[in-house]
């Protein structure tokens, strides 16, 4: 489990796609009353990955290792009767590493329900190599912020 003054690894398997355009997730269950993270690295090229996309969720739609999408979006990661499903980042073009402020952080676990954190990886190109596959992020932890953000208090900063 993760501990949340440590960082934390979200990374895909050794996988392979068939088409353009596919859409691999995973899961990584929050097993925390209360836990913040305050930053987060793409683990990822432009070359291979178009975006990356971290949900919070209660629910999961799968409960596979990973599985794989033909579309984008919270229905791909969260269950429709999921009580919390949020975008908490996003990534793209091989952009930087990014961290909040300090004392602020995402809050994350069963106190605000989000029990899960989703991945989502656009691959823009076909993996055939499964040693390619390397992808993922990096996100930061804390178990605790001055002044836990919502994405409303953080909208004007992104």
């Amino acid at each position: 489990p993760w501990v949340a003054s440590e960082k934390l690894e979200i990374r895909m398997p050794d996988i392979t796609t068939e088409v353009h355009d596919t859409y691999v997730l995973r899961a990584q269950k929050v097993d925390h009353d209360e836990a913040y993270i305050i930053g987060y690295d793409a683990v990822a090229s432009a070359d291979k990955v178009h975006h990356i996309l971290v949900y919070g969720c209660t629910q999961i739609s799968s409960e596979k290792e990973y599985w794989i999408e033909t579309h984008e979006g919270m229905g791909a990661a969260c269950k429709f009767d999921s009580a919390v499903y949020t975008i908490l980042w996003a990534w793209a073009l091989d952009a930087p590493k990014f961290s909040l402020p300090e004392d602020i952080g995402f809050k994350v676990g069963r106190r605000v329900k989000v029990n899960y954190i989703v991945l989502q990886i656009h691959y823009k190109s076909v993996i055939s190599d499964p040693d390619s596959s390397d992808t993922g992020i990096t996100a930061s932890g804390s178990h605790r912020c001055s002044f836990p953000a919502t994405l409303s208090e953080l909208s004007s900063w992104i």
